[in-house]
């Protein structure tokens, strides 16, 4: 009959305002992640991050356009002495549809509590704070006590 399924939870643009003027250019919704809970001392993980532009703009990667900037999702782990990183969009991504961020994190040597915090966010051009920014998320990992005992078959 023509009917299309769309799952309930799948964020959808915004509808296009009246005025006609364009909604916020930096409009994003994670849509899943892959990203674990708990990972033992020095364990290494491949993270995901599935993101939907939700705006009226189309996002471009860092330098495929002259004069844009392009996006890029900033990475910042808390509780370690790792530096920010920043995972750029690798290709044009226009109003509703989806991308993907891959990221490996390593887990500290010891037990503790580390912080994940992803935010897109233009990629160069003026101050750092006058950027546009969307938080995606901010996601809590718990290392593991290393237990010995555990690990001997």
């Amino acid at each position: 009959d023509g009917t299309v399924w769309q799952d309930p939870r799948t964020p959808t643009p915004p509808e296009q305002p009246a005025t006609g003027r364009l909604a916020e250019p930096l409009a994003a919704a994670v849509v899943t992640r892959e990203i674990p809970r708990a990972l033992w001392p020095r364990e290494r993980a491949i993270c995901r991050l599935y993101v939907q532009n939700t705006g009226r703009e189309t996002w471009s990667a860092p330098g495929m356009r002259d004069g844009v900037p392009g996006l890029e999702v900033e990475l910042a782990v808390g509780g370690t002495n790792t530096a920010r990183r920043t995972i750029p969009v690798r290709h044009h991504v226009e109003p509703g549809t989806r991308t993907h961020f891959v990221f490996e994190i390593e887990a500290p040597a010891i037990a503790r509590l580390i912080t994940l915090r992803l935010a897109l966010r233009a990629s160069r051009g003026g101050s750092a704070f006058r950027r546009p920014r969307v938080e995606l998320a901010t996601v809590r990992i718990a290392v593991r006590t290393a237990d010995l005992e555990a690990h001997v078959p």
